[in-house]
């Protein structure tokens, strides 16, 4: 993974495939668009809610259009493993 003038990448087995996300806010908002090594570009809306002494992540996963059931149901096993990975890191930063 690479950081490019704020714009990160990473290669795929498919490609490089780039990630640009908001600007740091004070909201938790942490939207970002994904651009794949095929030149499209797709928008992924992120928050982080304060919930108690912690708080929650909250993803919003997009079908594209034509994607086929097996498509989207990889992708979505792709995003909780993203999700898992950062649950563990930010309970062992506690």
């Amino acid at each position: 993974m690479e950081n490019i003038d704020g714009h990160w990448f990473v290669e795929t087995p498919a490609g490089r495939a780039g990630f640009a996300f908001t600007e740091p806010n004070e909201f938790g908002v942490l939207d970002h668009e994904v651009t794949l090594p095929s030149g499209d570009v797709i928008y992924n809306p992120m928050r982080v809610v304060p919930n108690g002494d912690g708080c929650e992540v909250v993803f919003t996963l997009h079908r594209l259009p034509d994607m086929s059931d097996e498509d989207f149901e990889r992708d979505a096993g792709l995003v909780q493993a993203d999700l898992t990975r950062l649950k563990q890191l930010m309970e062992a930063a506690r």
